[in-house]
């Protein structure tokens, strides 16, 4: 467009790209009717580009500072009305009834009530959050506003509920491939089926996940392990223990789905809901999803969801959220073979869904890249890990762990023991020849933290019978000579 637009195509333009971020699909639909009875040549003139739409308002450096600062506004409209309503404040500084209308300028949020005591499963969204709705709506940036490509992004208020995709058959086959290959009757077990993210109540092990039954253990711990490494950077360590409250424990869950859906995506998300209005199919009925571009909407709409009764599937859910955002194609891509699966007997987790929850990817094992052995291609994890894995089935010499997942940026590890996943972490720094490590198993019904002190080249004679499994896992890492103290602790065997 070479020439200014006039002042009628330029507020016909703010509102649509008002009503296309915002979601306001019918409303908008009605506007644009409107629009061209107002102006015959709307579709002509209307101005579709984010960018040029902020230059011919003169927007362009409020644009990039809201793209900076902490909680962005998620439209132009906001952005102007910001930027004039800052400058009126300034002026009112100077008045004595300014304290009184500042309170009618910003409106104020109740958040929403919770008690961290309960289940966290993913539940519809009922939103308790008196605010606007333009606080509700995820920007999109840079993108073109044509009408094909503008989605809602974002999570709605209870007046604008949530309008979720349902699956059609070709998903859902695709989905029962990936899980159950083999399977006559592909479906979750009972081990599955009905659990969430439950944290356990007992002081010294608020961030631990509960586990009431076998099955969905590598799932847990991967997902322990990545809420581990985020109450580490909140520093809830108080003593060297790991000491967070029911907050930062919930706080801390949400973070780690939030980054493990968003790193399997690769910088986008689909997030799997209920949906009761959807009765059809074996593996998704009752659900539906729902797509997501930004990080932040991802966040908030976990927030929402996570309702915290007990009831629901939050785990099947979070494990679909993850492959369909990678991409059942990508997650048949990862593995060495296209027949294999996510899912392994007895409905436990395979070494290509830990690695799809800890590094993105539904790698089949965890080696340093790929081995190409007689011309068959064995793929491994070719990126340095934040979080480390440790097995007993390298004890046995039956699988390799590299160098990337062994030393991973965080000291923390999933570690396989006995067709088992449990976690363990240390508060501190895993060097010099004395430390402590803390483990953690959501199946065994902890009471109390289990510390272990490691020591290296120390290792006494050794008279047992029968060597804890964990001592041999941690033996992989730290060698033979590894002298392991239980203070006091029952040794697991």
């Amino acid at each position: 467009m070479t020439e200014t637009p006039s002042v009628n195509t330029l507020c016909i333009s703010l509102i649509r790209e008002f009503l296309s971020a915002g979601g306001f699909k019918n409303t908008l639909e009605a506007f644009k009717t409107e629009a061209e009875l107002f102006d015959p040549n709307y579709h002509q003139t209307t101005i579709s580009s984010r960018k040029e739409l902020a230059k011919y308002l003169g927007l362009s450096k409020q644009i990039i500072k809201n793209k900076q600062s902490e909680k962005p506004f998620e439209t132009q409209l906001q952005v102007l009305v910001d930027y004039i309503t800052s400058k009126t404040m300034k002026i009112k500084e100077t008045k004595k009834d300014f304290d009184k209308e500042k309170e009618m300028i910003i409106p104020q949020s109740q958040p929403n009530k919770l008690n961290a005591k309960d289940l966290l499963t993913m539940q519809p969204y009922k939103s308790e959050v008196k605010k606007p709705i333009l606080q509700d709506v995820e920007i999109i940036d840079d993108l073109d506003l044509s009408d094909t490509e503008i989605t809602l992004q974002a999570r709605t208020s209870a007046s604008h509920p949530i309008i979720l995709s349902k699956f059609t058959l070709i998903e859902e086959k695709e989905l029962s491939n990936i899980l159950f290959p083999k399977s006559p009757k592909p479906g979750f077990s009972p081990e599955w089926k009905g659990k969430g993210f439950n944290f356990q109540t007992i002081p010294e092990l608020q961030y631990g996940l509960i586990q009431s039954k076998g099955g969905p253990c590598g799932l847990l711990a991967s997902c322990q392990a990545v809420i581990i490494k985020h109450l580490l950077i909140m520093k809830a360590v108080k003593n060297n223990h790991l000491k967070p409250t029911a907050q930062q424990s919930r706080r801390a869950l949400i973070d780690a789905l939030t980054e493990i859906i968003w790193r399997a995506g690769e910088n986008r998300a689909i997030l799997v809901l209920q949906n009761t209005e959807n009765r059809t199919g074996d593996l998704t009925a009752g659900l539906g999803y729902m797509e997501l571009n930004y990080k932040q909407s991802l966040w908030d709409n976990l927030d929402s969801h996570i309702k915290q009764d007990g009831r629901g599937n939050g785990l099947i859910q979070f494990l679909m959220s993850v492959i369909l955002s990678r991409g059942t194609s990508k997650v048949k891509g990862d593995m060495d073979e296209m027949s294999e699966c996510l899912m392994g007997k007895h409905s436990y987790c395979t070494q290509d869904m830990v690695n799809l929850i800890l590094v993105g990817k539904a790698i089949s094992n965890p080696h340093d890249g790929n081995i190409d052995l007689g011309g068959q291609l064995f793929k491994g994890i070719n990126e340095p890990c934040e979080i480390g894995q440790l097995s007993l089935f390298e004890y046995y010499e039956n699988l390799n762990i590299g160098k990337h997942a062994k030393n991973p940026k965080y000291p923390i590890y999933v570690i396989c023991s006995e067709s088992h996943y449990t976690c363990m972490f240390c508060t501190g720094s895993m060097t010099g020849d004395v430390f402590d490590v803390y483990y953690y198993d959501g199946l065994a019904n902890q009471t109390e933290e289990i510390r272990l002190t490691l020591s290296l080249g120390k290792r006494l004679e050794d008279k047992r019978d029968l060597v804890p499994p964990i001592e041999l896992c941690l033996q992989t890492k730290w060698g033979k000579d590894l002298h392991v103290n239980w203070n006091e602790t029952e040794p697991l065997l």
